[in-house]
């Protein structure tokens, strides 16, 4: 328990035709959250009301050093009209620490930055299931 393959259901990506494998150079962020509403009512007493009965997560990583192949290969599965289109299709994503594949959508603020050369320092997606 506490990983989160353990929380996520079973899924199938929609683009399923190439898989993204990347090691991060910096910290890895897994984020969970649920769909829930926070709010007080009179004499402060808390409420919360939620929207969904599972938890979603979020996973951020970030890139020191790019290589132009790692670039390449995000802004082509997050531009291709047949992969990812930004953050329309999910896709597979392999966690690089705990050997899972998981079905992703990319944030959809992509940033391309370039300078020696084009790099993608930030990367953000959602994490909806765990690869059948």
């Amino acid at each position: 328990m506490g990983n989160m393959h353990n929380y996520l259901p079973i899924k199938v990506a929609e683009y399923t035709s190439e898989e993204l494998y990347l090691l991060p150079h910096g910290e890895l962020v897994e984020t969970p959250y649920w769909k829930q509403e926070r709010f007080v009512l009179d004499g402060n007493i808390p409420k919360v009301h939620i929207f969904s009965n599972v938890t979603f997560f979020t996973v951020s990583f970030q890139f020191e050093i790019q290589t132009q192949y790692e670039s390449n290969l995000i802004i082509d599965i997050y531009s291709h009209h047949e992969k990812a289109r930004g953050s329309e299709r999910t896709f597979y994503w392999h966690h690089p620490t705990d050997g899972h594949i998981y079905v992703v959508r990319f944030h959809p603020d992509m940033e391309r930055v370039i300078s020696f050369y084009p790099t993608v320092p930030n990367v953000q997606l959602w994490v909806e299931g765990v690869k059948a």
